[in-house]
């Protein structure tokens, strides 16, 4: 499912969006972090790219989920692997009386159906790791904020439990820039820091976030711009290195997204 505005956003965000969202001070308000991390997914998912923003524990519980699926190892599951799965999955139901072997024969069915319908993106009949990957990204990140999914082990229509937390602060925020625009951006730091130092202050930042193509207004820039480069100066030192600068240009870029653009 794609969309184009934040009342259409994808199902795995969701209309109950605000909701899923971490409100860690009760105040029914949804964070610039947190409202500019769900735009990047949205954008990443939009691109098919979604998967790149998993942590490399999420990625590593994918990769159990699929192997213990993969019963012979030979890196895709074909559909007699997936019915034994199932099988078995909705066995443990009819043993604990809580369905039975009928229901239990129609839900395997369904299931094997729904995992290659939505797994199988080439439709060659067996699923390989990757096309696992980006479907179970879905499932993954919109778990994050759902701190009782996080506590559950497993997820097998979402096989793989989220293993990180909702944006809160820059650092968070899934990264959406691509390789130009991090080459282009560390050449426009390069050129503000004059000395050499390896860092540039704030009010060095006006002049290169216009050049690097993001439109915003005055207002808005000063609103964003000092929380973003306060909240990405982990050292407190009051300067940006180029991993923290980065850290904030992805926040600014991705608050400066036209959410009509993903229509």
């Amino acid at each position: 499912m794609r969309c184009g505005c934040l009342t259409r956003v994808a199902y795995w965000i969701c209309p109950q969006f605000w909701l899923r969202t971490l409100d860690k001070d009760g105040n029914n308000e949804v964070s610039w972090w947190e409202f500019a991390n769900a735009k990047a997914l949205l954008a990443l998912d939009n691109k098919g790219d979604l998967h790149t923003c998993l942590t490399q524990c999420e990625i590593d519980d994918a990769h159990e989920a699929f192997n213990f699926i993969d019963k012979d190892g030979g890196g895709a599951i074909c559909e007699s692997e997936a019915r034994e799965y199932y099988t078995a999955k909705f066995d443990k139901d009819v043993k604990n009386n809580m369905r039975t072997r009928k229901n239990a024969q129609a839900e395997t069915d369904k299931a094997v159906e729904r995992l290659f319908r939505t797994h199988d993106g080439d439709g060659s009949g067996s699923i390989e790791f990757d096309e696992f990957l980006k479907e179970e990204a879905r499932s993954i990140i919109s778990d994050r904020s759902n701190a009782e999914n996080r506590k559950q082990a497993t997820r097998v229509d979402g096989l793989v439990p989220a293993k990180a937390t909702a944006a809160e602060n820059p650092g968070d925020i899934a990264q959406v820039l691509t390789e130009s625009q991090v080459d282009h951006a560390k050449l426009k730091f390069d050129d503000l820091d004059k000395d050499g130092s390896g860092t540039i202050e704030y009010k060095e930042l006006q002049g290169c976030m216009k050049s690097l193509g993001v439109s915003m207004t005055k207002k808005e820039f000063k609103r964003k711009m000092s929380a973003a480069f306060k909240a990405a100066d982990a050292s407190g030192d009051k300067k940006l290195d180029f991993d923290e600068f980065k850290v904030m240009y992805n926040f600014i870029y991705v608050s400066s997204l036209d959410m009509d653009s993903f229509a």
